[in-house]
């Protein structure tokens, strides 16, 4: 299939609920018992991502629950 093409002036990042709450080993999660193992194995590649966005000038969003 052919290379996918992002157009940086229409294209935003969405971070969704990385917060301490549900990604922390000392947040409420984890205090409920959850497999803290996931989110902290996506932590990374969330970065990177964040990274590339930014040198590439793609504006990023992040949502926060309250």
């Amino acid at each position: 299939s052919p290379p996918i093409t992002i157009d940086p002036s229409h294209t935003a990042l969405l971070i969704v609920d990385m917060q301490n709450a549900y990604c922390h080993t000392e947040g409420a999660s984890r205090k409920q018992g959850l497999n803290m193992g996931p989110c902290k194995a996506i932590i990374p590649r969330i970065r990177e991502l964040l990274e590339m966005s930014r040198r590439k000038g793609i504006p990023a969003l992040f949502t926060r629950q309250e």
